[in-house]
């Protein structure tokens, strides 16, 4: 199975309005293990009212797509459905990378607000989940 994915980014109102670069962020790629193709995909986007919302998009995706691989490689059974313990810890891990780099660059955790949308993807599997505003469609 091949994948292939496509990324764009705009640059909001309020952020344009203060002069500010877009606050988005997209992680997305596939991988091949264990005879079966992934794919991983995730999209963030700092809160307009935040100065640091881009840097928590960021981290959130990275750490996320990070444990996403580990579990993919590790051999665990994904969850089938977003609202399980797993996912949680999923959000909670990347939750807790943001408030550290708050907490590190002496910032208040909610300057680095952002939405999260998630897909991991393999043949016969579907995993779609969000946080925040978005849209996830498929078909």
């Amino acid at each position: 199975m091949t994948w292939k994915h496509l990324s764009l980014s705009v640059t909001g109102k309020s952020h344009s309005a203060r002069n500010e670069p877009g606050q988005d962020y997209c992680r997305a790629g596939a991988l091949r293990f264990s005879d079966r193709d992934y794919f991983v995909g995730l999209a963030a986007d700092g809160a307009g009212s935040t100065s640091l919302g881009g840097v928590g998009a960021g981290i959130a995706c990275e750490t996320l797509y990070a444990r996403i691989l580990d579990a993919i490689r590790g051999g665990e059974t994904l969850p089938t459905d977003p609202d399980t313990s797993a996912v949680k810890a999923w959000i909670s891990e990347c939750r807790d990378a943001v408030a550290a780099r708050a907490a590190a660059d002496g910032q208040p955790l909610r300057e680095y607000a952002c939405t999260l949308i998630g897909v991991v993807a393999t043949e016969g599997y579907l995993l779609c989940f969000q946080v925040g505003d978005g849209c996830i469609v498929t078909g």
